[in-house]
């Protein structure tokens, strides 16, 4: 299918918006992300899906550079005396996003960040640079993918509706592969979630969604495709 959309976000889950809109095609260079979208792909990169720790976090640092920052320096690794300050930084960054979140930092709350964020210090490791301004081809699959933000004017508001619930939150920034404008063109979007790896469970409640009228109308006025 060709000009279609498919939207990524960390630990594999994705969701996927079909736009065979020819009007819509992609046709120049996408454009190196801003310095904040690049940083929240490199938290994103430390998450094994969306992380109500990280999006606190996220939410008490002055931005993604910040809280990167802190995560770095806070790592095992370091020596005490950049260690120790790092990691009182960070959790003060978690205690006030939850605040802002209108959350409390309970003790067991403490204790789940604590396990959170050694998990992220595993992961950023992995990176093949912890310099991420220089990753941005390696971010975007040289220049092939967006990667947006919710300051992008293609950032679809819905997901704002994710960090209702104290178990959920929006992803940090979205992968994206065709043209992103289909992510608001549609006044009523579905997102299909975690069609990467779709299970038999996933898939039979597929054709009555298929089938209805708005789906139908989605199909006539060609904001999504069959695949």
């Amino acid at each position: 299918m060709s000009n279609a959309t498919d939207i990524r976000q960390s630990g594999g889950t994705a969701g996927s918006v079909d736009h065979t809109d020819t009007s819509l095609a992609v046709s120049r260079t996408i454009p190196v992300p801003p310095t904040d979208t690049l940083y929240r792909a490199a938290l994103t990169f430390c998450l094994d899906g969306a992380d109500v720790m990280m999006y606190a976090t996220l939410k008490g640092a002055e931005n993604a550079e910040s809280l990167w920052h802190a995560l770095a320096q806070s790592h095992p690794s370091q020596p005490s005396e950049i260690c120790g300050p790092a990691l009182s930084r960070i959790d003060r960054m978690f205690v006030d996003g939850l605040t802002r979140w209108g959350r409390k930092a309970s003790a067991n709350a403490m204790r789940s960040f604590r396990n959170a964020l050694a998990c992220w210090h595993n992961r950023m490791m992995d990176l093949p640079s912890q310099d991420i301004i220089q990753l941005a081809d390696w971010f975007t699959m040289d220049g092939t993918q967006w990667i947006i933000g919710p300051g992008h004017p293609c950032w679809p508001s819905q997901l704002a509706d994710l960090s209702i619930r104290s178990d959920w939150a929006p992803p940090l920034c979205l992968w994206i592969k065709g043209d992103p404008r289909a992510l608001t063109s549609c006044a009523k979007p579905v997102g299909i979630v975690g069609s990467g790896d779709v299970t038999e469970y996933g898939r039979q409640p597929l054709p009555g969604i298929w089938s209805c009228p708005e789906a139908r109308w989605a199909r006539m006025r060609r904001h999504i495709g069959e695949r």
